[in-house]
């Protein structure tokens, strides 16, 4: 085939692929047919028929109303205002999100421009204070987002702009055809520079505009400043969900409450908040005595009398004491003091800030915080347990405008027999007043390892490009790498507050299940055999039922040779007694039947799911969409100092 007919046929491909609606494809393509010199006129008018001109009302109206806004905006240098008409380019947009700048005197189309895209890894934020100068950007999303997150000078009491600056007034000028700025101009956080000869250095700005903001009193953010949500994800029993939580206790740019203290938010609220007004509830509530249940949230959150077993120091206790129920409350009020009838979204900001706020934090730093939500509920989409809980809290963490999602998991086998230890010794009410254990351990083992956990996520939901899971054994390991691989996914700072595990920002030990202390980064869980608990037979059981996740998720079988089973061979070979049903209980054979016939339909339920995620993404009966492992985020491979962990000693 000549060339000719080569282009010729690509031609006819793009037309064919714009009428059965790929747009997309269709317009690259005639793009790159154009600058080819194929049929040039021909495909500019098709170009201006489809591309420019039904866009061309609207982008006349963003430019004129953009032009008239910068006309008054206080910080902004090289802005010479042009008629639409006199623009020297013409924009083609050949999606929501991006678009090709004509030269029509050149006759010749430049560089696809990209308006608005995920800025999730952009770390802006992360970064701010060290780079507050963003180069020729055309990204509208990432400027939102910074407009949304970076505070006022005049809140913080010192200069605390965003810096743009284009090199070409036309790459400024096509951004304000596609995109409105009045959001973005309302609060002055923006200097524009356009033109090399404008640049304007940070350092600069209080002498070239005569703007001093040394006199404004530093204040805490208020509600509606907060647009981000980072959510704690309790995917899987036991596996070191409370070690993220204390690490990330008192990053500077996050709300937090202590681990286990903010649980079952969603019936509370949906019993007591839901609908309400906030001056009611807080003046019915404050009038309350701290055992009723309509005030058990705030006295959970400001209390420790409970938490005898969590190995807490005399520091922590008395600043978990210091702040009652109705000066939490209280503080909560005040900063609802706009919101009629709070929605869930917040409510929560409103307790977390309040928490932060009446534990002396100020968060006048560059950045606004975000609420860090890590509740323990047991939660289990995939095997059906509280499920619209799941959704409630997936619901809310969307409304923000920005969030993402993490969660930690850990070696299954480990995991396993941390479970059965956490249940049977350490578990508050794991053992009467008589030291007789209370709960069935294979139940415990069934439950909190062998049930379907929500590894898998739904490929189609608003959150699936902003979940991840880290492993325990990677932030022991490796913590550097896996933490700045965190941060940045998370854009949040680096800091030493993530090298501790702390309540209010007060040093906590480590507990394990077996009771003993460890600090920190302490990598004794990952090395425990569990003999006592798991016999080599159980071990193997555990790794056949989860070979494929394991493998996913970088874990390597010790056992399980990797012979195949059907499902049926996998459920008689889990009926065998494990090792944990030696362990005695309270319980006569009669109460233990029922619990043993639901750890068994529990068990049935893992081996059926767990026979379907051979491949994904997955199906699941009665479910129209798809699931697929939540991705791995992986440690910072150049900031490595020990092999990624692939399999216990034994």
């Amino acid at each position: 085939m000549d060339e000719n007919s080569t282009l010729i046929q690509r031609f006819e491909q793009a037309v064919s692929a714009f009428d059965s609606g790929d747009a997309y494809s269709a317009l690259n393509e005639l793009v790159a047919l154009y600058q080819e010199g194929f049929h040039r006129e021909e495909i500019l008018t098709f170009l201006n028929e489809v591309s420019y001109e039904p866009n061309a009302a609207e982008m006349k109206a963003n430019f004129e109303n953009n032009c008239a806004a910068l006309a008054h905006y206080p910080f902004v240098q090289g802005f010479a205002p042009r008629p639409f008409e006199a623009l020297s380019f013409r924009i083609y947009p050949v999606s929501a999100e991006e678009f090709f700048v004509f030269n029509p005197s050149a006759e010749t189309f430049g560089e696809r421009m990209v308006f608005e895209k995920d800025p999730s890894f952009d770390c802006c934020l992360k970064y701010f204070d060290e780079q507050r100068v963003f180069q020729n950007e055309t990204n509208v999303s990432k400027l939102a987002y910074l407009n949304r997150n970076i505070r006022a000078s005049e809140a913080i009491g010192f200069e605390n702009h965003i810096y743009l600056h284009y090199d070409e007034p036309d790459r400024f000028y096509a951004l304000l055809l596609i995109s409105d700025w009045s959001n973005l101009l309302a609060e002055k956080k923006f200097v524009v520079c356009i033109g090399k000869d404008s640049f304007l250095n940070p350092e600069d700005f209080c002498a070239r505009f005569q703007v001093s903001y040394e006199n404004c009193t530093p204040q805490p953010p208020s509600i509606s400043e907060i647009s981000r949500m980072i959510f704690g994800w309790k995917i899987a029993n036991v596996s070191g969900t409370s070690f993220l939580a204390d690490i990330l206790d008192y990053h500077p740019q996050l709300l937090t409450i202590p681990d286990c203290f903010f649980n079952d938010f969603y019936p509370y609220y949906t019993k007591y908040l839901q609908g309400k007004k906030t001056k009611e509830v807080v003046k019915h509530l404050c009038q309350l005595d701290h055992t009723a249940p309509e005030k058990s949230l705030f006295h959970a959150v400001t209390t420790s009398q409970s938490l005898s077993a969590a190995n807490l120091s005399k520091n922590v206790l008395e600043e978990l004491n210091r702040v009652d129920a109705n000066e939490l409350l209280n503080k909560t009020g005040e900063l609802l003091a706009d919101c009629e009838i709070p929605t869930a979204r917040e409510w929560i900001t409103a307790i977390y800030l309040a928490f932060s706020l009446c534990h002396g934090r100020t968060f006048t730093q560059r950045v606004t915080p975000a609420v860090f939500m890590y509740p323990h509920d047991d939660m289990f989409f995939l095997a059906g347990v509280e499920r619209e809980r799941v959704k409630f809290y997936l619901d809310t963490v969307c409304s923000f405008d920005d969030y993402k999602a993490i969660a930690i998991i850990r070696d299954p086998v480990t995991q396993a027999g941390s479970v059965i230890r956490f249940m049977t010794e350490t578990h508050p009410e794991a053992k009467n007043e008589k030291g007789e254990r209370v709960f069935y351990p294979f139940y415990s083992l069934a439950f909190g390892s062998l049930l379907p956990k929500d590894y898998f996520f739904r490929n189609d939901h608003a959150l699936w490009k902003q979940i991840r899971v880290v492993r325990f054994e990677d932030l022991k390991l490796n913590p550097k790498a896996t933490l700045k691989s965190l941060t940045d996914f998370l854009d949040l700072t680096d800091c030493d507050t993530l090298y501790k595990t702390t309540w209010c920002g007060l040093s906590r030990a480590g507990v394990s299940t077996d009771g003993s202390s460890f600090e920190g980064f302490d990598p004794a869980p990952i090395y425990n055999s569990h003999a006592k608990y798991l016999s080599v037979f159980d071990k193997y059981r555990i790794e056949l039922l989860l070979a494929n996740l394991m493998k996913y998720y970088g874990y390597r079988a010790v056992y399980y040779d990797g012979q195949p089973f059907s499902e049926e061979e996998k459920y008689t070979l889990m009926k065998f007694p494990f090792r944990c049903d030696d362990i005695p209980f309270l319980a006569t054979e009669e109460s233990k039947q029922p619990l043993l016939d639901l750890a068994f339909q529990l068990v049935r339920m893992s081996v059926m799911f767990y026979s379907k995620c051979e491949h994904t993404p997955v199906k699941i009966p009665d479910f129209p969409f798809e699931f697929e492992p939540i991705p791995w985020l992986k440690p910072d491979e150049e900031l490595l100092v020990q092999p990624l962990y692939e399999t216990r000693t034994q």
